[in-house]
């Protein structure tokens, strides 16, 4: 059975296509990826995520992306309805456009892989689950170039901005390489439109986040990841 087999998308409200508005950034644009990893973990808070390791154009790319929140739910409500989880939209479609498989569906293998360690605060080999079918698969990703608030812990316990400001890489959403389109744009038959327009709207844009520090805080302790395992999944 499959770690994300209770992650399905019945009875949640049907995902949108939104154009909206020595680590390298990449500038924001479409690029065509091949995955080299991907393998589930979990944050300190129960949020289950995936950590999808590509190539780009010969760099490597890697993000980890949350899947539910900390009850291990892939939704949020809004007006008694049941909403996807952006991430949790993403890794689906992910799935569905390498393998034809949703999340859901996809089986995971145990593999010893170089994951952050926060009690030694570097790399260290760890068994995670993999999910095995998406390696070497082609991808075409749309990334934006972020700017963001680097956040720290206080005396609370709670992250909060720093003042510093870091510049990172997101994923904003998945399509295929062929036919260039998305899930939605695939599932409902219509032309690939989606590309052009999120290409005319981002292409080298620069989102800025950041809200900056508060007055003085406490005492601060850096973020860092949490080390993923692997016996959320198994419920």
């Amino acid at each position: 059975m499959s770690l994300f087999s209770k992650l399905k998308t019945d009875n949640l409200e049907n995902a949108e296509d939104r154009v909206g508005g020595g680590f390298k950034v990449l500038p924001t644009n479409i690029y065509n990826s091949k995955i080299k990893l991907a393998y589930a973990g979990t944050s300190a808070s129960g949020a289950m995520n995936i950590t999808l390791i590509c190539d780009i154009d010969g760099q490597e790319y890697k993000e980890t992306i949350y899947i539910t929140n900390k009850a291990g739910e892939n939704f949020y409500k809004k007006n008694d309805k049941k909403f996807p989880i952006p991430g949790f939209t993403l890794m689906n479609d992910i799935c569905l456009l390498t393998t034809g498989k949703s999340l859901s569906e996809q089986d995971t293998v145990e593999k010893v892989v170089n994951v952050y360690s926060v009690d030694v605060k570097k790399e260290v080999p760890t068994k995670v689950q993999v999910l095995n079918d998406l390696i070497d698969k082609d991808i075409s990703l749309a990334i934006q170039h972020i700017v963001e608030d680097k956040n720290v812990k206080n005396a609370n316990g709670e992250y909060v901005p720093s003042g510093e400001t870091r510049e990172i890489n997101a994923i904003s959403k998945a399509l295929q390489i062929s036919t260039r389109k998305t899930v939605i744009e695939i599932t409902s038959n219509n032309d690939a439109s989606f590309w052009d327009k999120w290409v005319e709207a981002h292409k080298d844009k620069v989102i800025n986040k950041v809200k900056g520090a508060k007055t003085a805080t406490e005492p601060v302790e850096e973020e860092v990841p949490a080390k993923p395992t692997k016996s959320l999944f198994k419920k």
